[in-house]
């Protein structure tokens, strides 16, 4: 009976691994070489269970929660900023795309809003460098300000590398 046993491992809830055992078909006793010698496994601590929905303490519950809230507040001032960045109101956008990368969670499941809000940032920010650059008089020191903060935000951003080389 032992010979028809095969033992596998199952990954449960990410991490915990618990040993399941199966037993062939007997379609598989016909099979060639299944009369063959089967590997021993040694045996180990009994499985732990993996936590089932009720089990998960209220604090992770809570946390996870938060998060959700706290990426739904962002999206929401994400799509804001992006909204004022198209009306030409580039100083609002700014505060708005700040505020939702301040809130907003950092998980791999966020990061295209983190790269929506962070471009828009950048771009907002350039624009209002930019302004600074032509404006009369022009003032040099603020352009040079908000098109290096524009960069922190996206480095790929070649508009705010030319103005900073500009101003120098």
């Amino acid at each position: 009976n032992s010979a028809m046993r095969k033992w596998f491992l199952t990954l449960l809830a990410g991490s915990v691994l618990v040993a399941q055992p199966t037993l062939y078909s007997q379609m598989n006793a016909d099979a060639p070489g299944a009369n063959a010698q089967q590997p021993t496994t040694t045996e180990t601590a009994p499985p732990t269970p993996s936590p089932t929905g009720g089990e998960v303490d209220q604090a992770t519950r809570d946390e996870i929660i938060r998060r959700q809230e706290s990426q739904l507040a962002a999206r929401k001032l994400i799509d804001q900023g992006m909204k004022l960045y198209y009306d030409g109101r580039f100083d609002e956008a700014a505060a708005k795309l700040e505020q939702a990368l301040a809130i907003l969670p950092r998980a791999k499941v966020t990061e295209i809003d983190y790269k929506r809000a962070a471009n828009g940032l950048s771009e907002s920010l350039y624009r209002l460098a930019d302004d600074a650059y032509r404006a009369t008089p022009p003032d040099f020191d603020k352009a040079r300000q908000l098109a290096q903060k524009a960069l922190v935000y996206d480095p790929s951003n070649r508009s705010a590398e030319n103005l900073i080389v500009k101003v120098k």
